[in-house]
């Protein structure tokens, strides 16, 4: 007996792969079963089943245009609620332009190269550097004194020269 199950085992594994192909077959038919019963049963003098498979066909088609027409609108909808949303009246333009304005400017002063400026000493004969840096902290400058704090002034001499006679004619 054991001999007997064995071949029914191995001839069970050899079965599988057909059989399971076979039963994707059927289920990858199962759609067009009805379709083919109703042709068969029309051709058998028996128009019942064809004429309720189209009004079927009918129906789902109904129901996608249906379902086709309600996923338009909502999508209308949605469009509209955000151009809603979007829009804005001229003074919250202006708001926005200025506040961008602002902000533009603001990055500018703090992406700037501290300025340079001197100012001369008490006693008149050097001058003292200063920069002058934007803080966003504060909103306001920072002046520091620079890295090259003073400077000597030197004045230069310049010799009086007589004004050349010739160079201009009368009139």
């Amino acid at each position: 007996m054991p001999n007997l199950l064995d071949a029914f085992h191995s001839l069970g594994e050899h079965i599988k792969p057909g059989l399971s192909k076979f039963l994707q077959g059927l289920q990858n038919a199962a759609p067009y079963l009805d379709e083919i019963g109703a042709h068969l049963a029309n051709a058998g003098g028996n128009p019942t089943l064809l004429q309720n498979l189209n009004a079927r066909r009918a129906l789902d088609q109904r129901q996608q245009m249906i379902n086709s027409d309600l996923e338009d609108r909502a999508l209308q909808r949605r469009h509209l609620q955000q151009e809603v949303d979007a829009f804005e009246t001229p003074e919250q333009a202006d708001a926005r332009a200025l506040n961008r304005q602002r902000a533009l400017l603001t990055a500018q002063r703090e992406m700037a190269a501290p300025e340079l400026f001197s100012e001369p000493s008490a006693d008149g004969k050097t001058l003292n550097w200063y920069q002058r840096k934007f803080d966003s902290g504060s909103g306001g400058y920072i002046i520091s004194p620079a890295e090259m704090q003073s400077q000597e002034i030197i004045f230069p001499v310049h010799r009086l020269q007589p004004f050349p006679t010739g160079l201009m004619q009368p009139f």
